[in-house]
């Protein structure tokens, strides 16, 4: 059909974005609540755009921090 079927190559790789979504947000997370979070903004910049790389459609969570 139209939609993907287990077994299927899309069904393997779906949700492989998963653990680097969460690792990204776990190390934004840390950044952020750091004593002084600015002071590596490179450390925190790398974080969130691996955190939007890693799905896209959380960059609208990457963007207010």
């Amino acid at each position: 059909g139209s939609e993907p079927v287990y077994g299927s190559l899309w069904s393997y790789f779906n949700g492989m974005e998963t653990s680097l979504v969460l690792f990204f947000f776990a190390l934004v997370a840390y950044l952020a609540t750091r004593e002084k979070p600015l002071d590596r903004p490179i450390a925190m910049g790398l974080a969130l755009s691996g955190f939007v790389f890693a799905r896209l459609d959380h960059g609208l969570i990457a963007l207010p921090i």
